[in-house]
C-alpha cells in the first residue's frame, strides 16, 4: 500500500536560494511530475511549506489548466467555492487509518476536508476535476459541465440537476445521489447511500447501501434504488437488508446483472441474482469500504456484463479503497538558510506515494 519514493534524500544543486517555485521545480523533476500548468500546493497546517494555507485563496489565484495539491490536515479548509473553470483539486484520500495508510513524517494522516460550490453567482463551471477530497457538502446547483468526481469520499445528499457530462467515478456517497433533468450524466465503480436516476441518467459498477433511503421519489415513496424508464443501471450490489421498500422493476427503468440482497425484487433474468447471503457475497467486515470487497467464492466474480465483478470493485475503472490518489506527494522538506557558493543548497526531502 506504501512506496517511499525518496526518504531524507540530500540534492545538490548549483543555484543559491531560490524561490518555491523554482524548488517545486526540481522536486517535480526528480520525480518525473513536470507539467506545463502550474502546480499550486496548499497546507492549513502551522508552520507548513506550501503556496498558500487557504485553499479560497489558492483557488482565486489559480489559473484555468492549473492543479491544486493539497495536504491533508485535521483541520477543515472550509467553505470553498469554485471560481473559475478548468481546475484541479488533488488530496490524498480518506478513511486513511481505518485502511491502514501510513502517516506523513509529522504524524498527520488526515484527509483533505471541505465543503464545495461551483461558479460564483450565476457563473457556470466546467472541466473541473476533484480528486481524493473529503467533501462535507457540495452544491452543484446551476448549469455546469464537465465535472468529474474522482475517489472522493462525499457527504451529505447529492442533488445532480441540468448538469452536462457530470462524473462521479470510484466515489463513497455517504447518503446518495439524484441525477435528473441532467444529460451524459453517471455515477461508475461508486459506494452510494442510496441511488435515483431519471432523464437517461446512468448508473454502472456500484454498490448501493442499505443505510441511507431515499426521499425523492421514482414514481412515488422513498426506495433506496430508483429508475424511471429513460436509465439504466447495471452490475449493482443492492442491499436492502435494513429497509422495507422493494424496488418494483415494472415501473422502473433497465435494471441487468445485478446482486440484491434483502427486500429487493430485481427483474427476473437479465443476468440479475437474488436470495443471496449478503455475506457470501461481500466480506461485510473492515472499513466503511472495504466491506464491499467481494469474497474469493462471490457469485459477483466474473459475472458482470463486461465479463468483470459486479460491484464496486469490478468495471474498467473499479474503486480505489480510500480513495487515494496513487501520486506522489512531499511530506518533509527542510531547506537550510543559507548555500554553499561551491556545493550549492542541501535540501532533505521526504517524497511518499499511496498505492492502491
Amino acid at each position: 500500500m506504501f512506496d517511499t519514493i525518496a526518504t531524507s534524500r540530500e540534492l545538490l544543486v548549483g543555484i543559491t536560494l531560490p524561490n518555491m517555485r523554482i524548488l517545486r521545480f526540481i522536486l517535480l523533476a526528480a520525480i518525473g511530475q513536470i507539467t506545463q500548468a502550474a502546480d499550486i500546493t496548499v497546507n492549513n497546517q502551522p508552520g507548513a511549506v506550501a503556496d498558500f494555507s487557504s485553499l479560497s485563496a489558492a483557488l482565486t489565484a489559480a489559473e484555468s489548466g492549473d492543479r491544486l495539491l493539497i495536504s491533508g490536515s485535521a483541520t477543515s479548509y472550509g467553505a470553498v467555492t469554485i471560481p473559475k473553470s478548468g481546475l484541479t483539486l488533488v488530496g490524498i484520500g480518506y478513511l486513511r487509518s481505518a485502511n491502514n495508510l501510513p502517516a506523513d513524517a509529522s504524524g498527520n494522516n488526515h484527509s483533505v476536508k471541505f465543503s464545495l460550490s461551483l461558479g460564483v453567482g450565476s457563473a457556470s463551471i466546467s472541466d473541473l476535476t476533484v480528486i481524493g477530497c473529503e467533501i462535507a457538502t457540495v452544491n452543484l446547483s446551476g448549469s455546469h459541465s464537465r465535472v468529474l468526481f474522482d475517489r472522493c469520499y462525499m457527504d451529505g445528499f447529492i442533488y445532480l440537476e441540468q448538469e452536462n457530462l457530470t462524473r462521479f467515478t470510484r466515489c463513497y456517497l455517504v447518503n446518495g445521489l439524484s441525477i435528473s433533468s441532467s444529460t451524459n450524466c453517471s455515477v461508475v465503480g461508486s459506494i452510494l447511500g442510496g441511488l435515483a436516476l431519471k432523464d437517461s441518467a446512468i448508473a454502472s459498477h456500484c454498490v448501493i447501501r442499505s443505510t441511507a433511503v431515499l426521499g425523492w421519489s421514482v414514481p412515488s415513496g422513498g426506495t433506496v434504488l430508483g429508475i424511471d424508464a429513460t436509465s439504466t443501471a447495471s452490475n449493482l450490489i443492492v442491499d436492502s437488508t435494513s429497509s422495507s421498500t422493494n424496488y418494483a422493476p415494472s415501473v422502473f427503468g433497465s435494471v441487468t446483472h445485478s446482486i440484491g440482497f434483502g427486500s429487493i425484487d430485481l427483474p427476473s433474468g437479465a443476468g440479475n441474482q437474488e436470495g443471496l447471503v449478503k455475506t457470501s457475497v461481500v466480506t461485510a467486515t473492515g472499513s466503511l469500504d472495504a466491506a464491499w470487497v467481494l469474497t474469493p467464492t462471490s457469485a459477483a466474480k466474473g459475472a458482470a456484463s463486461d465479463a468483470t465483478d459486479i460491484g464496486a470493485f469490478g468495471g474498467s475503472s473499479p474503486y480505489v479503497l480510500s480513495g487515494v490518489p496513487g501520486a506522489p506527494r512531499i511530506t518533509r522538506l527542510l531547506v537550510p538558510a543559507m548555500a554553499s557558493p561551491t556545493t550549492g543548497l542541501s535540501i532533505e526531502v521526504d517524497i511518499n506515494q499511496d498505492t492502491p
